[in-house]
């Protein structure tokens, strides 16, 4: 149990909360305008797995960079 709060603590000083925040909020602005522009220009349905999978995978590359430059 003290590992875990340990970690949330660290979590919290490093504003990783933040960074992941700020990456899902604008990886789901980019899902819809993805969406609209799809909708208007008539693009191929093969994009959003592409893009989806992208996405996911830079949560990965947002924790890290979080974890690393998120503390002053």
């Amino acid at each position: 149990m003290s590992f875990f709060s340990n970690f949330l603590s660290e979590l919290r000083s490093r504003n990783v909360r933040k960074t992941l925040g700020i990456y899902i909020t604008t990886a789901l602005t980019t899902i819809g305008i993805l969406k609209l522009f799809a909708d208007t220009y008539k693009l191929p349905t093969t994009i959003f797995p592409i893009v989806i999978a992208v996405l996911t995978c830079g949560i990965a590359s947002a924790f890290v960079f979080g974890w690393f430059h998120g503390k002053e």
